[in-house]
């Protein structure tokens, strides 16, 4: 596995009551690769039994799109690290979407949009009503491999993977054009 040349920047918010609680971006390369994840909780580090992420298993009358492997690749690795595969839900896929296309249309990178609105209000917004929810975003990353290893080598994005709170997900994925065809990548979490 060759190691992933980007820097990483990660936010936990504690969102119930919209503190964040820390920030970071360690120094990196120049690559137009980034990630930026938004779990609910603090929880402790999570052990992992395996860094490596299992292949995606195509459906078998059809290649999946982009999001659905990384839904595959997600829940294939929660499996493989002992915690229960994720709901597909279309609330979530409708937010993870819509936000998706917003960053790569506007130009942006963040979990805050310019309307000031956050990834629970864009869920709440699509429909979905949980008590709890986390955001991973990236852009840069070309194959929905690439991007998922870059999530799990980090640990925010890690912990939204695998943490058990969250039972339903839903993923956005768009090309930009004005950004000279960057992928933008989301990851929407959440339990009702």
């Amino acid at each position: 596995m060759s190691p992933i040349k980007c820097p990483l920047f990660f936010c936990t918010v504690l969102a119930m009551i919209n503190t964040i609680i820390s920030c970071g971006s360690p120094v990196g390369t120049s690559s137009e690769q980034r990630e930026s994840s938004t779990p609910l909780t603090t929880a402790s580090p999570l052990p992992q039994n395996s860094t490596k992420i299992p292949s995606a298993t195509p459906a078998p009358s059809a290649s999946p799109t982009f999001a659905e492997q990384v839904f595959t690749l997600t829940n294939a690795y929660r499996l493989a690290n002992g915690a229960e595969p994720l709901l597909l839900n279309s609330e979530l896929n409708a937010a993870a979407q819509a936000f998706a296309e917003s960053m790569a249309t506007l130009q942006f990178f963040d979990h805050t949009a310019p309307d000031g609105s956050t990834p629970g209000d864009r869920m709440a917004a699509a429909g979905y009503n949980g008590w709890t929810w986390g955001e991973n975003i990236a852009y840069g990353y070309n194959t929905p491999d690439q991007v998922m290893k870059g999530w799990i080598n980090s640990s925010g994005h890690r912990a939204n993977i695998l943490s058990k709170n969250y039972k339903d997900i839903g993923i956005g994925y768009t090309v930009s054009n004005k950004a000279g065809n960057t992928a933008y990548w989301v990851q929407d979490f959440g339990a009702n």
